[in-house]
């Protein structure tokens, strides 16, 4: 532990798993959901990041406007 950290003060983070660029298809053996293709990512902000600016770090990292869904 570096000597001038504070013991006292952490920062709480929320972890986003996110992926783009591929679809979502069904399986033909039961019916279920899958994502095929794209990319996956992982986003560590803290979690007192506002909404705007969370889906700005989004953009920034994709490149382009992301939709939630």
């Amino acid at each position: 532990m570096n000597s001038n950290s504070n013991p006292t003060t952490t920062t709480k983070t929320v972890k986003f798993l996110y992926s783009y660029g591929g679809k979502i298809l069904t399986r033909y053996t039961d019916g279920r959901f899958r994502y095929m293709g794209g990319l996956t990512r992982v986003l560590a902000v803290d979690c007192s990041i506002s909404f705007k600016d969370l889906m700005a770090k989004f953009d920034e990292l994709r490149g382009s406007p992301m939709h939630l869904k």
